[in-house]
């Protein structure tokens, strides 16, 4: 959707990718796209850009709205990653070393006192908050490479959170690096979440605007208008693609998101 590449991934195909990577040592990032980022997306091609060299997972009924007009049907599974992060943990294969970065210090530290109690065979070799100034990220890296971590999570909000990645990838040794977004609030109970109730219809955006209407207002009315008329607008454009067009952007997705992967 508008360069914006999302693949119709399974819970468990994801899990198994992200695991796999763990042991053959090849590095992937990964994203969540829900409506507020698909928004920021379409307005700058530089975050496009960012995005392309990631597995994008969606988030939401925003995507499966924009899925069902452009393919006529959602996706399998709501592919959050407050919920995707702790399952590839507890499913993890083999223990794994975590690195924390994001969020305010007192945060990221009760998040990683939750983490390791809720999954004490993995280990939490580092933390760090995430009001970073570019130079300051060298240090952190070195950082995190020097503590020997096998998973780091990067809670700064996007597009922030992909940017540092994006930038620092190729000198990060972690094989697996994921935007996690607001997961350290939520973990820590700084944030709390909707009941189960309400994320079993998909009305947790409803819960987190009752919270916090200030901050969350105009990505949940504004910002939501916005994304439908960018979506009709693609699938209009779509509507009217050449085949050859369509194909050839289906040959320019990265190996692992063609559909016969």
């Amino acid at each position: 959707m508008g360069g914006v590449h999302i693949p119709y991934a399974s819970r468990e195909k994801v899990l198994q990718t992200i695991d796999r990577s763990f042991h053959d040592r090849s590095q992937i990032r990964v994203a969540f796209c829900n409506a507020h980022t698909m928004v920021s997306a379409l307005r700058s091609q530089g975050y496009i850009d960012t995005l392309s060299h990631f597995l994008v997972l969606n988030d939401g009924v925003g995507l499966d709205l924009a899925s069902s007009l452009f393919m006529g049907h959602g996706f399998e599974d709501n592919l959050n990653g407050t919920d995707l992060v702790p399952e590839i943990l507890e499913k993890a294969s083999a223990p794994v070393s975590i690195y924390m970065l994001g969020a305010k210090q007192h945060v990221v530290e009760e998040a990683g006192r939750q983490l390791a109690a809720r999954f004490p065979r993995h280990r939490i070799v580092g933390m760090h908050h995430g009001y970073l100034k570019r130079e300051d990220e060298a240090g952190v890296v070195a950082k995190i490479n020097a503590s020997g971590a096998d998973l780091l999570l990067v809670a700064m909000g996007n597009p922030r959170q992909e940017q540092f990645i994006d930038r620092n990838a190729a000198d990060l040794s972690p094989r697996v690096l994921i935007g996690v977004g607001a997961l350290f609030d939520f973990i820590s109970g700084t944030v709390p979440r909707a009941p189960q109730w309400m994320r079993m219809l998909r009305l947790e955006w409803l819960f987190r605007l009752m919270i916090e209407p200030r901050r969350l207002g105009w990505r949940y009315t504004g910002g939501l208008a916005i994304f439908l008329v960018e979506i009709m607008r693609l699938r209009v454009a779509r509507m009217w693609a050449k085949p050859e067009d369509l194909e050839r952007e289906e040959q320019n997705l990265p190996k692992r998101l063609r559909p016969e992967n």
